[in-house]
């Protein structure tokens, strides 16, 4: 978790230097796939089950985008990745653990819970005992306003 800004060596923004995890995974969507915008990644959902009816490890390493239900299980898309989109079938980075910027609809508390949203947008909510189904993505670091972007530590449960 560093500044990877190109500037003079001490212009850089410091970070927290943690370790970011993150796993490998094709985007199998059909067309390019968003991944991130310029202020934080977004949060992709893992494949339940191939078009082939392949599941279990393939299906984990596969993503087709952010269309989601309350707290389906999933990762963030790389937001340093260099670029907002992957091409059809190419490989990038869903980061798992560590702390990354996602944007929040609906506040979200320091040290409260965040799971993925309903919908196509790739945005975050608050978790609670009715949309905690398929995981935790992280715990927010600080307060998130209402449709803001806000840090979360991720703690996928991978």
């Amino acid at each position: 978790d560093v500044d990877r800004t190109p500037s003079v060596r001490g212009g850089k923004n410091r970070r927290s230097g943690g370790t970011l995890r993150a796993v490998c995974v094709r985007n199998i969507k059909g067309s390019a796939l968003t991944v991130a915008t310029a202020t934080h990644g977004l949060v992709l959902g893992f494949v339940a089950a191939t078009t082939d009816g392949t599941t279990g490890r393939k299906a984990a390493c596969q993503v087709s985008g952010a269309s989601l239900a309350e707290g389906d299980w999933a990762g963030v898309g790389d937001p340093e990745l260099g670029t907002t989109t992957v091409a059809d079938d190419d490989l990038f980075w869903l980061i798992i653990g560590g702390p990354v910027n996602i944007y929040a609809e609906g506040a979200i508390g320091t040290g409260v819970g965040a799971v993925a949203d309903a919908g196509t947008d790739g945005h975050a909510i608050a978790a609670d005992a009715a949309n905690v189904i398929g995981g935790l993505l992280g715990i927010a670091l600080h307060d998130i306003e209402d449709n803001s972007v806000g840090l979360v530590h991720l703690c996928v449960n991978y």
